[in-house]
């Protein structure tokens, strides 16, 4: 959880060690990924560690078992965000329309449940609000600081879908 800066490895959302479990991104049901279950770089820290009936599952949850290296981007590839793009009303999109692999993340994840569109779209809220008194330097300036971990070690919750729509709003 440190070193993912205390946010899911998938959504963003902000989490500890009572809210989250570990993810296996190649999943380590019976006779799937055996090879894979304890070896590091396959572990992420996930939301939802326990559910309520009746709750929305996303991330590592909703996941489970499912896993094709063809259309699943895992959270450390080198371009995994610049595989999505956000909205300001917290929605999830993948950048390309024809990346099947995106589309099909994005709908084995639960990245654009309501919940977590909801949730993005406070965070991005919190932020914009601000900007009225902020420069296109100042706006610049805050896009870098918020994907930077603070004292703590902790990034903020949801820091790409903001630095997404915060860059959006400065000039080319």
């Amino acid at each position: 959880m440190s070193e993912q800066g205390w946010i899911c490895g998938y959504c963003g959302q902000r989490i500890a060690a009572d809210s989250s479990h570990i993810e296996h991104f190649r999943p380590q049901g019976p006779n799937l990924f055996p090879q894979f279950q304890l070896q590091y770089d396959n572990l992420f820290a996930s939301c939802q560690r326990e559910t309520q009936p009746g709750e929305p599952l996303d991330c590592g949850k909703l996941k489970d078992d499912w896993f094709d290296p063809l259309l699943l981007i895992a959270p450390l590839q080198p371009d995994c965000e610049l595989r999505f793009q956000f909205t300001a009303d917290g929605g999830i999109h993948p950048a390309q329309a024809t990346d099947t692999a995106a589309t099909e993340t994005r709908q084995h994840l639960g990245l654009d449940i309501s919940k977590l569109r909801r949730l993005r779209e406070g965070a991005i809220d919190a932020v914009i609000n601000d900007l009225p008194s902020l420069t296109d330097e100042d706006l610049r300036t805050l896009t870098v600081a918020l994907m930077q971990r603070d004292p703590a070690g902790t990034f903020p919750e949801f820091c790409l879908p903001v630095v997404f729509v915060l860059r959006g709003l400065l000039p080319p």
